[in-house]
């Protein structure tokens, strides 16, 4: 091509392109819109992807078959505190005799209105309740004190002088102890109220049987355990730590030592506790409710309401084991 009509072919073509240079430069426009739109969807598709994979992982972590061991309890509840959900339940919902695992609400109602430090002294009808803990009527104790006692010991008598006497201070009446004593129960079953534990009920401080035993003297089911329990380990998880020792020595404000024995026989069966109650009595049977931390700041608490003396420990235990088992990732 020459010179002449390379110049020739050169002036038709800038012509052709100041003639439609719009419908280019709109072309040009649609086609960039297009790969950017393009782009971002495989961008989108890809998030939502990942996404849809994390949260198909999450499910697959909490929705894990529990495997559920044969236990003698009537009643019994596994309970994931930080979800605050159930991940095994039978008769959760049954209202059943409490026994002494109404001490747990006690020592909570108590330290919620008077301070730790307050002053508790043993009087004689605090004395007169089932049970023998060796304490001596006129004696002084602090109260957080004498509140580790009695959850670890399972002492009737120092938990009736717990109640008494911080339901009389609360009144304002503190040398009637027993219109105090009263008033805590008063003061127990409305906390059970606002923690919407539907099917509690407290007719004394200790959970005894009343009316020659043929009444139970506390009753609640098993979901409303856990929700007490899981309420006081976030609130007041001091009020539990006594609990998880096989014994403990006090020494009253009067200067008399004491050493209680735990009551519950599982203790180091048990693998990451870090709370228990035991309970039982005639008509309640072996209660038994225990918090459980596999080591992954991940409380459950396990509660049985209506098994045996001794077949409450191998059902609490057996159902941490299951939860153990529950939270390990499967075997490769």
């Amino acid at each position: 091509m020459n010179m002449k009509m390379r110049k020739k072919l050169t002036n038709k073509l800038e012509k052709l392109l100041n003639k439609h240079w719009g419908v280019y430069v709109g072309i040009i426009v649609v086609l960039l819109i297009f790969i950017g739109y393009t782009l971002s969807a495989l961008s989108t598709s890809k998030l939502a992807f990942l996404t849809t994979e994390k949260k198909s992982q999450e499910v697959s972590l909490y929705e894990g078959s529990f495997v559920a061991p044969r236990i003698t309890a009537e009643s019994a509840i596994v309970w994931d505190v930080r979800a605050n959900r159930p991940i095994y339940e039978k008769n959760a919902d049954k209202a059943k005799p409490l026994a002494s695992i109404t001490k747990i609400m006690t020592a909570l109602t108590a330290i919620e209105n008077v301070p730790r430090d307050t002053e508790v002294s043993i009087d004689y009808n605090a004395l007169a309740q089932d049970g023998e803990s060796g304490l001596v009527a006129g004696e002084k104790w602090t109260l957080t004190d004498l509140i580790d006692f009695s959850l670890i010991e399972s002492s009737n008598d120092g938990i009736a002088a717990v109640a008494s006497a911080v339901g009389a201070i609360h009144e304002g009446l503190p040398n009637e102890r027993a219109m105090g004593r009263l008033s805590f129960i008063d003061m127990m079953n409305q906390k059970a109220k606002e923690l919407g534990l539907t099917h509690t009920k407290f007719e004394n401080e200790s959970g005894l049987d009343i009316w020659n035993e043929t009444e139970s003297g506390a009753s609640g089911s098993a979901r409303d355990v856990a929700k007490l329990f899981s309420y006081v380990l976030t609130e007041y998880p001091e009020i539990f730590e006594a609990t998880t020792h096989s014994s403990a020595s006090f020494t009253s404000l009067s200067g008399s030592t004491y050493t209680a024995k735990n009551t519950n026989q599982a203790l180091s069966a048990i693998p990451n506790l870090i709370g228990s109650k035991t309970g039982y009595t005639n008509i309640s049977g072996g209660n038994l409710g225990v918090i459980v931390d596999p080591g992954i700041n991940y409380p459950f608490v396990i509660v049985v309401l209506g098994s045996t003396f001794e077949e409450r420990f191998r059902d609490v235990v057996a159902l941490s084991e299951a939860t153990l088992r529950y939270l390990s990732p499967p075997n490769n």
